[in-house]
């Protein structure tokens, strides 16, 4: 309930609604919500849009003395400050207020029209516009080569971030998956099996001889109403398919081992870095520190080392001094800070999809991506869709002062400059690849997880050229006759 242009997440006192129209907002998008299944993201752009226009003429919002020049000065902002499709957007909600309020009574006004246009649509590339839309849709090629030449590296040459970023993207680029879906992968979410195919006759009437091929797939969990499903990879993309999901299982080993000693044990979980003593011994610093996962020996400068130490117990309320700690109060101590819901992954979103830390295919350890600062093996972290968007193009986030952050992407990392892409571009690509090569509507919709086939031509953007030319093979391959012995003739589609 934040004002217009103003990010959700600032909720300052001066940045929210002026308090003439935030109860009415709150009850609005409340009531909408639960009687037409309308977003609050949705209904909240008219409420804004009309509390703008009113403190600028009135000071205040009084819904009823609203005048239709309200809704056409809004619906005018809309178009100044918001791209078209947004902007078209917002006049829809303008309308559904004023009826809203109309129906009530609240005001009594003639009947309102959205007076914004409804763009035309830009999947179909027809002018230089168009083409920036489609290009602003698709991913950099130059930034995927980029991506490949970095995932071909050896794994010793990779940090674990550089790991994580190829290998989420590898995997975007064989299914049409929403990146948030990439955190509810399990381990063994790689299937294969054996089919048989087919060696038609030269004619193709018949088969004349059967193929054994492995296929492989990935059980994927779509949010969307389909729940776990294999998607099967293109065979091009098995090698790398492969090779990615083994790099993922490496790097998430330890975290997962750590979590299934956590689950099946109420015992302090001995990792590797723990020292080999009995439960009740009373611990030096030193000791304590490698109990809890705090490898000081990666630092070069001892002082250091000491400092950090110092403040890593501090922070979790662990005495600095030696004698005083035992594994077994280490073990509450753990156990209290670990991730909410534990075993399972609090995931904000998936509908409620439950998956253990040991067995999620990404579980990592608190810092493992960080260059400036040391990975705390005995605690659990899970990457997000922001830290994979935040490594795929520069920076954007600032310090207090203004400044950017000091933050490299994978691009700026391996020297090749300020590439960006983003992680629905890549589901934009497969769907339109696939929607150029002819895949069927409903096949598409559920390769992409989506449930209503409808949505598959926001993410076509076939150019003219290949419609075009899929045309004029479809009409070239539409009859061909066939002689055989004079007796039959046989239609090849």
């Amino acid at each position: 309930f934040v004002k217009t242009g103003i990010s959700s997440k600032d909720r300052s006192p001066e940045n929210l609604l002026h308090h003439s129209i935030l109860e009415f907002a709150k009850a609005y998008v409340k009531y909408q919500r639960i009687n037409n299944k309308l977003k609050t993201q949705d209904t909240i752009l008219a409420i804004r849009a009309i509390e703008k226009i009113c403190l600028e003429r009135y000071g205040g919002v009084d819904l009823t003395k609203l005048v239709i020049a309200d809704f056409d000065l809004a619906a005018e902002n809309a178009k100044e400050n918001y791209k078209e499709s947004s902007a078209y957007h917002v006049g829809r909600q303008l309308k559904i207020v004023l009826d809203f309020i109309r129906k009530l009574k609240i005001v009594i006004l003639p009947e309102w029209k959205n007076p914004i246009k409804k763009p035309s649509d830009k999947s179909i590339v027809l002018d230089e516009k168009s083409e920036e839309y489609r290009a602003s849709k698709l991913p950099d090629q130059d930034a995927i080569f980029a991506l490949a030449d970095i995932f071909s590296r050896k794994d010793s040459e990779l940090s674990d971030r550089d790991i994580f970023v190829t290998s989420a993207a590898s995997l975007l680029l064989a299914a049409p998956e929403r990146a948030s879906e990439l955190f509810f992968l399990k381990c063994d979410c790689l299937y294969e099996e054996e089919i048989q195919t087919a060696s038609m006759s030269d004619l193709g009437l018949m088969a004349a001889d059967y193929n054994v091929e492995r296929a492989v797939g990935i059980r994927w969990y779509a949010q969307k109403g389909y729940g776990y499903d294999i998607k099967y990879i293109p065979s091009v993309m098995i090698p790398t398919v492969k090779r990615t999901i083994e790099r993922l299982i490496k790097l998430s080993e330890k975290p997962r081992h750590l979590a299934h000693l956590l689950e099946t044990s109420d015992k302090f979980p001995r990792h590797e870095l723990c020292p080999a003593v009995p439960d009740a011994q009373l611990l030096k610093r030193s000791e304590v520190l490698l109990a809890m996962g705090f490898d000081f020996s990666s630092y070069e400068n001892s002082y250091m080392a000491n400092q950090s130490g110092i403040a890593f117990l501090r922070s979790r309320g662990i005495p600095i001094l030696d004698n005083i700690v035992c594994l077994n109060d280490l073990n509450i101590i753990l156990r209290n800070r670990l991730p909410k819901g534990f075993p399972y992954i609090p995931f904000k979103t998936g509908n409620g999809i439950q998956i253990k830390w040991s067995e999620a295919l990404f579980s990592c350890f608190h810092n493992q991506f960080r260059s400036d600062r040391i990975t705390v093996f005995s605690e659990l972290w899970m990457p997000r869709i922001e830290t994979l968007n935040e490594d795929l193009a520069p920076t954007r986030k600032k310090k207090r002062n203004g400044e950017l952050v000091n933050v490299q992407s994978i691009f700026q990392r391996w020297g090749f400059g300020n590439y960006s892409v983003s992680t629905h571009q890549f589901r934009h690509l497969l769907n339109t690849i696939a929607n150029t090569n002819g895949m069927d509507s409903l096949l598409l919709a559920k390769w992409s997880g989506r449930a209503d086939m409808k949505q598959n031509r926001v993410y076509d953007h076939t150019t003219v050229e290949d419609r075009n030319y899929s045309l004029i093979e479809m009409q070239k391959n539409e009859v061909g006759a066939i002689n055989t012995d004079s007796t039959f003739k046989f239609q090849i589609a």
